[in-house]
């Protein structure tokens, strides 16, 4: 048994129970129980309303990849484990390469795609169709490491805004913090003990690292 709000596990979830109608001192009631099914064919289950029509974004409507989207097209990438393999990356989209650990995954991505548009000639491929359309999305990533943190809110420059929210508040002014405080990339801002990864590695003596 979990308290849960993801979407993926209630539809999953062979039996759910849905307390309200609303939170606090205003739930407290077993609206609806069941299959997620039985949840959004009851008018009242307000969580069964939410997976029977999902909220939309209110300014962009969902982008579907169809015969207008525009790709970059590598062909037969052949780099380190990739054995001629054929991409077709839809722009304008938020795209997830994924796999198991340890398939290189970041191969098509950095040592083929994006080390081709910047030396200007095929690495790792035989071609990289399509380019031209990304110019301007490729100037907004301002870095490339495997090892650094990466979110997708980077490069719509978001977290700057967040940043500076922080920075303006009273504490930050008296302390002289900038936005600069409150990345966890950068020195001064990030813990210096794992420089900003999440995570150490520590050498040992008779184990594995």
């Amino acid at each position: 048994m979990v308290v849960e709000h993801d979407e993926d596990t209630i539809r999953r979830a062979q039996h759910v129970i849905d307390l309200g109608p609303g939170a606090g001192k205003l739930g407290g009631r077993v609206i609806a129980e069941g299959h997620a099914d039985d949840l959004m064919k009851n008018p009242d289950s307000l969580t069964g309303r939410f997976l029977r029509e999902p909220l939309k974004h209110p300014l962009q409507p969902r982008r579907p990849v169809a015969g207008r989207t525009h790709f970059v097209e590598i062909e037969k990438a052949s780099l380190h484990n990739l054995k001629k393999v054929d991409l077709a990356l839809p722009l304008e989209r938020l795209v997830a390469i994924t796999g198991g650990i340890g398939l290189r995954k970041i191969d098509p991505r950095r040592d083929v795609m994006f080390s081709s548009l910047k030396e200007k000639s095929f690495v790792g491929c035989e071609a990289v169709k399509g380019a031209s359309r990304s110019s301007a999305s490729w100037k907004s990533i301002r870095r490339d490491r495997q090892d650094a943190p990466f979110l997708p809110g980077d490069l719509r420059r978001f977290w700057d805004n967040i940043r500076k929210l922080f920075a303006d508040t009273t504490e930050a002014r008296m302390r002289g913090w900038t936005a600069s405080r409150f990345s966890f990339n950068t020195r001064g801002g990030r813990c210096e003990e794992c420089e900003g990864q999440g995570i150490k590695k520590i050498e040992m003596s008779f184990l594995p690292t």
